[in-house]
């Protein structure tokens, strides 16, 4: 074959194959499966209303199964839009209380989350050291007093008084400290969100405006940024200070197991190590890195070893003495493995996302022409997702088709009361009452107790008066069970007017007075309307459905179903 008709036979191979899955979508869209008030209902609604529930592919035989019931389920949004349901004002009330709670939960998952997620992804390349002064406002504090000091403050720092100096003369003091400071590496999730917010928009050696967070008023100078040092898994040998020279001997000694003897790090941790919290773990203090909560004089002798290290020199710290082994640095293997990681950091970010302005704000920043307000929260998330303008219908749909059902099915009108009635004298010997005990169950915490209370039925007093006469004794009393239900004793070959032993039970002791077996005799008419009733049901639903089917002309169309799914398997294989 030559080059040219090569072409030419490929690209007709092509073309018949694009034919073909055309002709499939074509078929899936045009044929109608069913028909409801002279409406066609194609495939593709049929499938994707079955997909709601049953999460495969589907069988065709189970569409066949599934195709009535979905077009009965349109039938009665039909009836419902004709009697006026969905203008019912106690039905729109709760749809309207229900869409409003959903809009916020349906934001924060789409919405909220995924934007902070990002800004928390981005934020998580870097390490701020940042300098603050902080005013907690007190009931006597005027604002305009707290503005005043803080731009004083701002000034102060611009031109270069030590930030101490500055800190102490300005920030508040709570439990004898004062509550501003230079802070430690921060990184994203460190601090509040409103904190971390202003800190990152900060260029080096800027000085922020004054700010509010949950603690008070603040100005923020931006120190230092740089790109986060890695996180390193460490494990050490720990010595705690002590007032004469034993302490460093001990740590010299423990290192010269390691650098001499060639003793293995475990068993020099078990022999030598004064942490019990990691001696069980060889010595594993975790991952450490400069945004932990420990002072930065141990974080700068840990993080500058090098990685891997088998075993340190002996190191003195504000703790104590250590021998450190640095295992490994952390690593991501792809940009996957790194967002799993800080996916699992971000969930547990305290973030409010149960405060509906914070979802707001959140919400308007990242659609900043589509304004969310708590009156217009539905209606611009409907707006905007056309996903959630479903969940909102198909909520809808069914308080409607709740309500009809409850008209129409669940509630007993007078032709109800008729047929049910005609069911149980056809039917009698259906609905008994099986032989059961009559009986008082008496529980108490002490034993003697129920000795007593036994003694005192047994004299001929009547048991329905002993919850009154004996405090901290309990009283059931039953007539409607059978005789299984009391599983601790045997009462059917009990005799009646008779007490059984007392027994343990949980952490009471109880005893049971058997006042007569009650014969097996039929149901009233009262008694069994319940059951009757529930059996009855079907039947009744399936009249209703009967009605709708032929009032709103509901046809199913098999041959077409087939033949739309025929395409549809089609075109899931190619």
């Amino acid at each position: 074959m030559t080059g040219s008709r090569y072409i030419l036979f490929t690209l007709s191979l092509i073309y018949l194959s694009l034919s073909i899955n055309a002709y499939a979508q074509d078929t899936r869209s045009t044929l109608p499966v069913g028909t409801v008030n002279d409406t066609p209902v194609y495939f593709e609604e049929l499938l994707k209303e079955y997909a709601k529930s049953v999460n495969k592919t589907p069988e065709l035989q189970e569409l066949k199964s599934f195709l009535p019931l979905f077009l009965n389920y349109k039938a009665k949004i039909a009836f419902g839009r004709d009697s006026g349901l969905y203008e019912d004002p106690s039905i729109l009330q709760e749809y309207d209380q229900y869409v409003t709670e959903a809009s916020y939960s349906f934001l924060v998952d789409r919405v909220v989350k995924p934007k902070l997620f990002d800004e928390f992804s981005e934020r998580s390349d870097w390490e701020l050291k940042v300098f603050h002064v902080l005013i907690t406002p007190s009931d006597s504090t005027e604002l305009s007093t707290i503005d005043i000091r803080l731009n004083k403050a701002r000034e102060d720092i611009q031109k270069g008084i030590p930030l101490d100096e500055v800190n102490n003369r300005y920030s508040s003091v709570m439990r004898g400290r004062k509550t501003g400071g230079t802070l430690q590496w921060i990184t994203a999730g460190t601090t509040v969100k409103a904190f971390e917010d202003v800190v990152f928009d900060l260029r080096v050696g800027e000085v922020s405006e004054i700010f509010r967070t949950q603690f008070g008023f603040h100005i923020a100078l931006l120190i230092d940024k740089r790109e986060k040092t890695p996180a390193r898994l460490v494990n050490h040998v720990y010595i705690q200070r002590k007032p004469d020279s034993s302490s460093v001997e001990k740590i010299n000694k423990a290192y010269r197991a390691l650098a001499d003897s060639g003793r293995n790090w475990s068993e020099v941790v078990l022999n030598y190590s004064e942490d019990p919290a990691s001696v069980s773990r060889e010595g594993n203090i975790g991952w450490i890195h400069y945004t932990i909560n420990l002072p930065e004089e141990f974080l700068n002798k840990v993080m500058t070893l090098p990685a891997p290290t088998p075993y340190s020199q002996p190191i003195e710290t504000q703790f104590g003495y250590h021998i450190f082994k640095i295992d490994s640095v952390r690593t991501f293997d792809d940009l996957d493995d790194r967002s799993d990681f800080l996916r699992g950091r971000f969930e547990n970010v305290n973030y409010k996302f149960e405060d509906k302005d914070f979802i707001l704000e959140q919400a308007n920043q990242r659609y900043p022409d589509q304004t969310f307000t708590k009156k217009n929260i539905s209606e611009a998330t409907i707006s905007l997702f056309p996903e959630f303008k479903e969940i909102a219908r198909s909520y809808l749909d069914g308080l409607v088709i709740f309500k009809i059902n409850e008209n129409h099915i669940w509630s007993a009108n007078k032709e109800d009361s008729i047929a049910v009635q005609d069911i149980y004298q056809t039917n009698k010997d259906l609905y008994r009452i099986e032989e059961r005990p009559f009986y008082f169950q008496f529980y108490a915490n002490d034993s003697s107790l129920i000795e007593q209370v036994t003694t005192y039925v047994q004299s001929g007093n009547p048991p329905s008066s002993v919850k009154s006469e004996f405090r901290g004794v309990e009283v059931s009393m039953d007539s409607s069970t059978v005789y299984a239900n009391i599983s601790e004793f045997d009462l059917k070959s009990q005799k009646p007017e008779t007490f059984t032993e007392i027994i343990p039970l949980n952490d009471s002791f109880t005893a049971v007075w058997l006042v007569k077996h009650l014969e097996r005799r039929h149901m009233t008419y009262e008694e069994a309307f319940d059951q009757i009733y529930n059996d009855y049901l079907p039947q009744k639903e399936q009249r209703f459905i009967n009605d709708l089917r032929d009032r709103y002309n509901v046809a199913e169309n098999y041959p077409n179903l087939e033949q739309a799914y025929k395409s549809y398997t089609f075109s899931h294989e190619n």
